[in-house]
């Protein structure tokens, strides 16, 4: 129910603040991409997010009144539940330098709540909107500072 692959994450920020020394907060949108048997996206929108999928079948994707579209709306208002149990711990490195997040990682395995880390940020943040619930953390640390990766 993941679509387990490779995906992208895009932040558009709008001309007035640009890129350099803006915030999350400043976006206008993003989206989440993932390629793998289904190609999906999803997409903040003012009302909410929304998934769209590519490609349901070789004929693409079978509305109700029977015409095909090679995009549809596959899920609207997709909501991420204030509880859960699932969480995914990347850069488990820091633990070593940041006592906060060891202490964090152990309450999450005390508690018995399901890892989910594929080692790709994109299928584990993914994840969340799919099941809607799961904590995603990545902090760095002194020794382990993080990695910026723009196209």
């Amino acid at each position: 129910d993941n679509n387990w692959a490779v995906g992208t994450m895009i932040g558009i920020w709008p001309k007035s603040t640009g890129l350099i020394g803006a915030t999350g907060r400043d976006q206008v949108t993003s989206l989440v991409a993932i390629y793998g048997p289904r190609t999906t996206v999803l997409v903040a929108l003012d009302d909410g997010t929304y998934e769209f999928s590519y490609g349901c079948t070789p004929e693409g994707c079978q509305l109700p009144d029977g015409t095909w579209e090679p995009w549809i709306c596959s899920r609207h208002d997709i909501k991420i539940e204030p509880d859960c149990k699932i969480f995914s711990p990347a850069n488990l490195r820091a633990t070593q330098d940041v006592p906060g997040y060891k202490k964090l990682i152990d309450h999450y395995m005390a508690e018995r709540y399901t890892l989910r880390y594929s080692g790709g940020l994109v299928p584990d943040v993914y994840q969340q909107f799919t099941k809607t619930q799961g904590i995603f953390s990545n902090p760095t640390s002194p020794s382990i500072p993080a990695k910026l990766r723009l196209a």
